[in-house]
């Protein structure tokens, strides 16, 4: 078995978008448990309670909820401050478990008329859309949409639309002798919901967790 130890981690190259990066002298469990992590386990926020106050757009309620749970937020600043809802004693949305967003849109131009992600006015100034131009729905004349959201903690356990990650590409070089991988290529692109570096560090700090408690659970088993 490897010494974790021993472990080398490089960056290779970082963009706000995407993050590459090697390792060396780990186990092939290990990176790919990380590559798991990042994707399943970390935390980021998503619209997840929708109320609709008025719509008479073309699209069904469902649709609407269903594109705004999809829009990325920003959640570098927010999420580790927020209580996952599970963990939360309030009986549906409060301020350390949700954060408001609200759409308040009329068409009154003959012109036909986009609501885009800039029109989710947020609550809280840290979080707010990924990008502004996601088309949510379009709408005419005497049309609107009005609603209030809350935008909760989650992971891509849940649902996938709380995954930090577009993708993850994982690749390895063998050793010709044995054939054991010896170095792990990453290149790791955001959702925008977390900053790329973000995302990493999040992974590698789940895996020493439940290393931690897998650890903490056979010192006690064999006691």
């Amino acid at each position: 078995m490897t010494n974790v130890n021993s472990c080398q981690l490089s960056i290779t190259d970082l963009t706000n978008e995407t993050l590459k990066f090697q390792l060396e002298n780990i186990d092939l469990s290990i990176a790919n448990a990380i590559r798991r992590i990042m994707i399943t386990e970390t935390a980021t926020m998503a619209i997840d309670w929708i109320k609709l106050d008025s719509n008479s757009t073309v699209l069904c309620d469902e649709f609407i909820a269903h594109r705004l749970g999809l829009i990325p937020l920003i959640s570098d600043d927010v999420v580790e401050n927020i209580r996952f809802p599970r963990d939360c004693n309030c009986k549906e949305n409060c301020i350390d478990c949700s954060i408001e967003f609200t759409i308040n849109v009329t068409c009154k131009e003959d012109q036909t008329q986009r609501i885009t992600s800039s029109d989710l006015k947020s609550s809280d100034p840290r979080i707010k859309p990924a990008f502004d131009d996601i088309t949510i729905v379009k709408i005419r004349k005497g049309q609107e949409l009005k609603i209030h959201a809350f935008a909760k903690k989650g992971t891509a356990k849940d649902n996938a639309k709380w995954n930090p990650t577009t993708g993850i590409i994982f690749k390895y070089d063998s050793n010709d002798s044995d054939e054991i991988p010896t170095k792990f290529y990453f290149e790791v692109e955001s959702s925008g919901s977390l900053k790329p570096e973000n995302i990493l560090l999040t992974g590698i700090t789940q895996v020493k967790k439940k290393m931690n408690e897998l650890q903490n659970y056979l010192k006690h088993e064999m006691k």
